[in-house]
């Protein structure tokens, strides 16, 4: 009864309107109605109100590339079923050349271990973030649980819409989907806030390869994945979920697909191990390398200096391996002398996973100060909180912010828990001047911290090529 009524008040509200991968030219527009096989959408941007263009028969997911956009342009949105309309907007992608600011929220972790939509208040952390007007949000992963369920109790005591139980088919993981959407706080956001979404476990069940992913004999990496791409606009070339967008002169982003190619977390890192597969890989080195943009902005899911993976023993599930004879450390130093041979400036790493806020600023190679990362780690947006203190010590990281309660989340009533929910900002300024933000589900500013470019070295070693 509870699904049916949230299909009910969802298409009573109109369609579910989300954009995404936007360029310059061209964005997609992703829209639910269930119940309806056919759209109408209208679009008004500069160049004054375009015909309606009709989407179907289909249904009830829609997706549409929008096409010949201007650069750095605003565009109002219109989608109907039947009577029943949503409104939203979005904003081109400014030119590359372009010195212009941007502000990119991101966070991960939503609807995880019983801390789901509130009754009353649902998510309160997409309100926060609407609140800020981010340019963009990134969705770092485990948007969905798929392999959990949201009860009418929640794990802080509250009064909760309950969700569905653990996915085995694409139909019961898009009902996952639908979940998480059918709050009105996320679906004001994303009707105004283009997203870029990578994937984490969770979209599939915990710590999963695609060696590893069933439940009871039954295999869920396919009917996750495809439910993962069904619900997200995506638009990345083929059936890839990684991919690359230009924001300005001063940023631009690297969307990373850390599950579809990895080998299995319990495979020793011998040097041959992989996370993001060969052919990802030489994408993301060349990509990097040869971006002229002030900050380059990696969006990897899992986080570099933090170690992660559950149960305890069955290898390490993050890029860091703690010590230990698993994780993904040989394949990431391997990126790391390329960036730094290539002589790439200002590169930033953006995660979630571990349910608590914390940054680092990295100077992994010894004779190379100069060199240097920052990882901001953010999250969850509403779920278990599990704060720990464990570092890899591989990537030589300094701590600069910790945000997480302690001892972790034993005994807290909902209204405590928005306090330690946050999401990230980095706010790019017309200079290329960085601020990188953390701000709870309250609306609360955290800390803020501010970061020059580099300026990209006037010359490289002579033992280097050029990107």
């Amino acid at each position: 009864m509870a699904a049916v009524s949230t299909l009910s008040l969802l298409l009573a509200a109109g369609p579910v309107i989300v954009t995404g991968d936007i360029t310059t030219t061209r964005a997609v527009l992703w829209a639910e109605a269930p119940g309806a096989n056919r759209l109408e959408v209208w679009i008004d941007g500069p160049d004054g109100p375009q015909a309606p263009r009709d989407l179907g028969p289909g249904g009830p997911v829609f997706k549409a590339v929008l096409a010949d956009l201007r650069p750095g342009s605003e565009y109002r949105l219109k989608v109907c079923a039947g009577s029943l309309c949503s409104a939203g907007r979005l904003r081109t992608a400014p030119d590359s050349r372009a010195n212009k600011s941007v502000r990119i929220a991101f966070s991960g972790d939503l609807a995880g271990q019983n801390a789901c939509r509130d009754r009353e208040s649902g998510f309160p952390v997409f309100a926060a973030m609407k609140e800020r007007q981010p340019d963009l949000f990134v969705a770092l992963g485990d948007m969905v649980y798929a392999d959990a369920q949201c009860k009418a109790t929640g794990r802080f005591g509250n009064a909760q819409i309950p969700g569905p139980g653990p996915a085995y088919t694409y139909e019961e993981f898009a009902a996952h989907w639908r979940y998480t959407r059918a709050d009105p706080a996320y679906r004001s956001l994303l009707a105004s806030t283009p997203l870029f979404a990578v994937w984490d476990d969770h979209e599939v069940i915990n710590d999963f390869s695609p060696r590893v992913a069933e439940r009871s004999g039954r295999p869920l990496f396919e009917p996750g994945r495809r439910a993962m791409r069904d619900y997200n606009p995506i638009d990345r070339g083929g059936n890839r979920l990684y991919g690359r967008f230009r924001w300005g002169r001063h940023a631009e982003l690297f969307l990373l697909d850390t599950r579809s190619y990895r080998d299995h977390k319990d495979v020793r890192d011998d040097g041959a191990k992989t996370m993001l597969g060969e052919e990802q890989r030489d994408w993301f080195v060349a990509a990097v390398t040869g971006s002229d943009a002030t900050w380059k902005i990696v969006a990897t899911s899992v986080p570099l200096a933090v170690p992660t993976g559950w149960p305890a023993g069955e290898g390490r599930d993050s890029w860091a391996d703690a010590g230990e004879p698993t994780g993904y450390e040989e394949e990431l130093s391997g990126l790391v002398d390329a960036f730094a041979g290539a002589g790439v400036r200002n590169l930033v790493w953006i995660a979630a996973d571990v349910h608590f806020a914390t940054a680092f600023r990295h100077t992994p190679i010894p004779d190379r100060p100069e060199f240097f990362m920052l990882e901001a780690v953010a999250g969850p947006l509403a779920a278990g909180l599990f704060p720990h203190r464990d570092l890899d010590r591989s990537l030589r990281p300094r701590r600069l912010f910790f945000h997480g309660p302690e001892p972790a989340d034993t005994d807290m009533d909902f209204r405590a828990s928005l306090h330690w929910m946050n999401f990230g900002l980095l706010d790019i300024e017309a200079d290329g001047r960085l601020t990188l933000r953390y701000v709870n589900a309250l609306g609360e500013e955290l800390t803020a911290m501010d970061f020059a470019p580099v300026s990209h070295p006037s010359s490289r070693p002579a033992n280097t090529s050029s990107p």
